[in-house]
């Protein structure tokens, strides 16, 4: 059984193989693989809370990026071209920032 598990290697790890092995020679096979169910679900279960406590973090992120290019895009070029009517002159970090949005703009066509 241990040489049909050992074949396809993508789908069975070193240590599915070897616990079923030590099971095959030690007498206890059916033990071994009652363990490797178990280890087969806690995996599962873990890689379900994993990628649930991920899903908010990941939407916070998304959202917040979102709104970070509306503000660089839209906002801050129309509030920059208010300031410059007025004759103001904008201080270097705001400058930067108008190229970035205008230059998003005109790249990608914001």
């Amino acid at each position: 059984m241990t040489d049909a598990l050992r074949t396809p290697r993508e789908i069975f790890t070193p240590v599915f193989v070897g616990l079923v092995h030590a099971g095959e020679v030690g007498a206890f096979l059916g033990d071994a693989l009652e363990r490797l169910a178990d280890l087969a679900e806690r995996q599962d279960e873990l890689r379900a809370r994993i990628q649930t406590s991920l899903a908010y973090p990941g939407l916070i992120l998304l959202t917040g990026g979102g709104h970070g290019a509306f503000l660089l895009v839209y906002v801050v070029p129309k509030l920059a071209t208010v300031f410059e009517e007025m004759g103001q002159e904008l201080p270097w970090a705001t400058r930067f920032l108008v190229g970035l949005g205008r230059g998003a703009r005109r790249r990608w066509g914001f």
